[in-house]
């Protein structure tokens, strides 16, 4: 068992750069802003297709409202469960 790898990402015109990978917008079907403080502020993504096809982003001390209204104009927005290794990571404090 070893700590998650910290990244970084950034929403931009044409889709979601997570540290040197673009995924474009028209290739994610949905997100989910899942907001419980202190212990759930993060974004899960689903893609429309390829080997990952869902992802979980931290938001840390980033504004889940603001992620929210930049990313509504894009994609579809659309309840996400919470993936069993999200909820598992969160129990063991990863």
């Amino acid at each position: 068992a070893r700590i998650p790898k910290r990244v970084t990402f950034s929403l931009t015109v044409q889709g979601i750069q997570i540290e040197n990978r673009l995924y474009p917008y028209q290739n994610i079907a949905s997100f989910w802003v899942h907001y419980n403080p202190p212990a759930i502020k993060e974004i899960s993504i689903v893609l429309n297709k390829g080997v990952v096809a869902h992802l979980t982003l931290p938001l840390d001390d980033v504004d889940p409202n603001e992620i929210r209204d930049i990313l509504v104009e894009y994609i579809d927005e659309k309840p996400h469960d919470e993936s069993l290794t999200d909820t598992l990571g969160r129990y063991l404090r990863f």
